[in-house]
């Protein structure tokens, strides 16, 4: 666990003291590029034996390399339902036929179109970095290749669902499909993700729950004749997780219900974030009956990489005390002395709020820390330990 643990004590230290005390956007360019070249770096050295998936992954593309286009549609391809993956294999397979070169390559794109999701929406790219790594996400990307391509993608489209815009949020939809067919959840969603948290809907939503633990079993035998042929009932993919599996997600989401009216004053759309750490946390429960529903979560999981630094924003000093305050600190002496009760007033104001920040901030990152740790002991994706190819 040696090289995880010193990635995210890196990130957690090099960001805070690059980006935090400093604020600029170089600064978080700077910090962005390079996390973003030691993470890619790290996956792309990785040995075979690095992710449960790898091998499988590397095998699909030694068998793709050779074969003409007609097998892209045939059903010899067992990814034919997802052409964008297989166009993706087929490509690189006319370039190099290394399956551990490919895997690199795989890898590098998730990582690097997080990083750009990441630049761009983020409000503390530093943080959201940190929890990329500490809630798993860049395991992921040595791991589940397909599903992670489409989620890296499927991020895209947030944006326009905030913003409520149909036809570019389906039309990036449709293209995560095509990496993974798991992303088509997404389109129903687009209906639900606006609707207020009140006492009305919590109670359905807790009443939704109980009840698909309860008929969970008789969902997904329906559910598997049509798709997940392979997931039965009785499967490796049906058997239940234990509950330390949901706690995280599950706080996360309660954290954010408690500071709803904060986080929906600073940003109404914060509401699409907060329906999406929803629906993770109601999967992660259901994850404890049968497995299966983890890898629906792990769609809208990724949120807290905008959610988390969110939550952080509603313990920051308030901007207009603070702009009040430089405004008084900007009068002249004679001026100061007629404000100076305001201005005690302002100061110790100021002082307890970034208190309660960096207080805040530590717990953050402590719980993302505690959950990383249990996943890496847990370790149920083969990432431990960590061994570069020319250590084999």
């Amino acid at each position: 666990m040696a090289p995880y643990c010193l990635l995210f004590g890196f990130t957690g230290i090099f960001g805070f003291i690059l980006c935090e005390f400093k604020k600029s956007r170089k600064s978080d360019l700077i910090f962005l590029i390079i996390l973003t070249g030691i993470l890619i770096v790290m996956a792309s050295v990785r040995a075979h034996t690095v992710g449960v998936d790898t091998e499988v992954y590397m095998d699909y593309f030694s068998n793709m390399v050779g074969r003409s286009p007609s097998f892209l549609v045939s059903k010899e391809n067992i990814y034919w339902r997802e052409p964008a993956y297989s166009l993706l294999n087929f490509i690189f397979a006319k370039i190099t036929n290394s399956p551990a070169v490919f895997m690199g390559i795989v890898s590098g794109l998730i990582i690097g179109l997080r990083s750009i999701f990441i630049y761009r929406y983020s409000s503390k790219i530093w943080l959201s970095v940190f929890i990329y790594i500490t809630f798993g996400f860049f395991g992921y990307a040595m791991c589940t290749l397909r599903q992670e391509l489409g989620i890296s993608v499927a991020l895209f489209a947030l944006p326009f669902l905030q913003k409520r815009k149909i036809i570019p949020y389906m039309l990036i939809v449709i293209l995560a499909a095509c990496f993974h067919i798991s992303l088509w959840v997404m389109i129903p969603v687009y209906f639900f993700v606006h609707i207020p948290f009140n006492k009305v809907t919590l109670q359905i939503l807790g009443a939704g729950t109980v009840l698909l633990l309860i008929f969970s079993e008789h969902i997904l035998t329906v559910i598997t004749k049509v798709v997940y042929q392979n997931y039965q009932p009785g499967s490796y993919y049906t058997l239940g997780r234990d509950y330390s599996t949901a706690v995280f997600p599950v706080l996360f989401f309660i954290l954010s219900l408690l500071l709803m009216k904060k986080l929906l004053k600073n940003n109404p759309e914060n509401i699409v974030l907060m329906h999406f750490s929803c629906y993770s946390a109601v999967l992660f429960i259901l994850t404890i009956r049968h497995f299966v529903f983890q890898r629906i979560a792990l769609i809208f999981l990724p949120v807290v990489l905008l959610l988390i630094p969110e939550l952080l924003e509603c313990a920051a000093p308030d901007p207009d005390k603070v702009e009040e305050l430089l405004r008084l600190q900007g009068l002249d002496k004679s001026r100061q002395k007629q404000q100076k009760d305001k201005m005690a007033s302002l100061m110790g104001e100021h002082k307890n709020a970034v208190t309660l920040y960096y207080t805040v901030m530590g717990l953050l990152m402590a719980g993302c820390i505690t959950y990383y740790l249990f996943l890496l002991s847990a370790n149920r994706l083969g990432l431990v330990p960590y061994i570069p190819f020319w250590k084999l």
